[in-house]
């Protein structure tokens, strides 16, 4: 929203109470979820990098005993 209002600075009335119309507030909650899902997608990648590092035999499966040891 701060990025948004930001962006506006220049068309926006300080001296005015913010409204958003419909299709500007879903703008930003589309924008949001793009983000969300592009760091949400980043961290399973992370996470899928390093579960393949537990499988010592490349068979696709990580031992419980490795999994729960881990910090």
């Amino acid at each position: 929203l701060n990025t948004y209002n930001f962006l506006q600075h220049d068309t926006i009335n300080p001296f005015v109470p913010l409204l958003y119309s419909f299709q500007v507030a879903s703008q930003i909650v589309r924008s949001m979820a793009r983000a969300y899902g592009q760091w949400q997608n980043a961290e399973c990648r992370q996470m899928a990098s390093e579960l393949r590092g537990l499988d010592s035999l490349s068979s696709g499966r990580v031992p419980l005993d490795k999994l729960y040891s881990q910090p």
